[in-house]
């Protein structure tokens, strides 16, 4: 059966056949379209009225031309129409497919093990990846497996580096390119379904997107499940283990450049203590504090939201996260200057003793537009400066908050020549 990778990142189509599970007679003929901003839409033609409703349809199971087994999810038809010699024209949006199994209720939606290629991914991990000796002799060296922590319900995380190459012309090379592509898998003793699997998947995703503070999109999504095929010529079934690709819309990237390790607010290595404590407790914590993970993933620089509102975000990002960590309503400038007093010594002296003013005055300004506040709320520069500064001081409180201690977060500040230069740009200039 035919197995090339389904990214999310790129468009793809399917050509086949489709039928309801229930009635696997009445069959339609067409192509899934998948792009990765726009979705999935599914355009077919069928003698019967498979496709002729109003209501939405639950399941529709395909078999493509080149033998793939597709499970079609939620689907919605936005138009249909009558065509000579008499049958159905229609298209479909579709919420979700699963390209390699059939399944029919929720029950069935349940897989092995789930790998996911997430955006940041590869930097975080910071595999050694592949030396170049030479120019003609490169020697890559994919990174091993390596344990990442355990998310709720006994599900193991792993992480690993492979390496993607191409060579033009691929009989004689004149070029060869090798790209590092870093995976994260999740795994437990028994099959996971997919709505956990989904919302694990969100949680480690804006896991990554905090450790790079930059949003961190999924470009691959790969599952594990048990799929029954009918052997040739003998009428028996057999039962295996073979990938399954999953489709849905994407959000469109909001980032431009990809940070590198060295850039990133930690890595693999550095949360890798405590028996990876750091991935512990987001995911203990997934619940609790998923607005709040959010509230900051959303306000993200290069997204297209405008400088108040981003502000703003981050304000409420850190408020968000006191309320539910202490149980009280505090005033906002209490929340501000006790995030600041917990910050390293070393950190701390950088930022100014009117910050929490200034913060408090912005949000009340921005909020009400109250002409009292006016003159003290940072705008112009002033306004794109506290709002990094806002970032960074929820960032540095959420690494106090996943077990780093004060000494670990102070040393990574200080080794990190993108934070050191947002401290003196930002803090210093308010």
């Amino acid at each position: 059966m035919a197995s090339e990778p389904l990214p999310l990142d790129q468009p793809a189509e399917l050509v086949g056949e489709w039928w309801l599970p229930d009635a696997p007679e009445d069959v339609a003929s067409g192509r899934l379209i998948y792009e990765p901003y726009e979705g999935l839409r599914l355009q077919a033609v069928s003698a019967g009225r498979l496709l002729a409703t109003s209501e939405p349809i639950e399941w529709l199971h395909g078999m493509t031309v080149d033998g793939r087994f597709v499970t079609l999810r939620n689907l919605d038809v936005v138009n249909w129409s009558m065509s000579m010699p008499g049958g159905i024209l229609a298209e479909a949006n579709v919420g979700e497919a699963f390209v390699g199994f059939y399944a029919d209720s929720e029950d069935e939606l349940r897989f092995h093990q789930l790998n996911a290629r997430i955006a940041n991914l590869t930097a975080w991990l910071d595999p050694p990846g592949f030396t170049v000796e030479q120019t003609r002799n490169v020697q890559a060296r994919p990174s091993g497996v390596v344990g990442l922590g355990r998310a709720p319900g006994g599900v193991l995380a792993t992480g690993w580096v492979d390496l993607q190459s191409d060579a033009v012309p691929p009989r004689k090379p004149i070029r060869l390119g090798l790209e590092q592509r870093g995976w994260v898998r999740f795994a437990a003793r028994r099959r996971l379904p997919w709505p956990e699997v989904r919302e694990t998947l969100a949680t480690f995703r804006e896991f990554v997107s905090l450790a790079a503070s930059a949003d961190s999109p999924l470009l691959e999504v790969r599952a594990l499940a048990s799929v029954t095929r009918g052997e040739f010529g003998t009428g028996r079934r057999a039962r295996a283990r073979e990938p399954v690709w999953i489709l849905f819309q994407q959000r469109r990237p909001t980032t431009t450049k990809d940070p590198t390790a060295a850039e990133l607010l930690f890595r693999r290595a550095d949360a890798a203590f405590g028996n990876h404590r750091p991935f512990t407790r987001w995911f203990k914590r997934g619940k609790l504090m998923e607005p709040v993970y959010d509230l900051y993933v959303a306000a993200l620089p290069e997204r297209g939201m405008f400088l108040e509102s981003r502000f703003l975000a981050f304000v409420q990002a850190l408020e968000a996260y006191d309320f539910r960590k202490t149980g009280v309503e505090r005033k906002l400038r209490e929340v501000v200057q006790s995030a600041v007093d917990d910050l390293p010594a070393g950190i701390r002296k950088h930022v100014p003793t009117t910050f929490a003013d200034l913060v408090k005055d912005t949000r009340h300004y921005l909020t009400h537009y109250n002409p009292k506040y006016e003159k003290k709320a940072a705008t112009g520069d002033r306004l794109f400066s506290a709002s990094r500064a806002m970032k960074l001081l929820f960032e540095l409180t959420m690494l106090l908050e996943l077990g780093f201690s004060k000494r670990k977060v102070q040393a990574l500040v200080e080794g990190n020549q993108r934070l050191v230069r947002e401290f003196q740009m930002d803090f210093q200039s308010l």
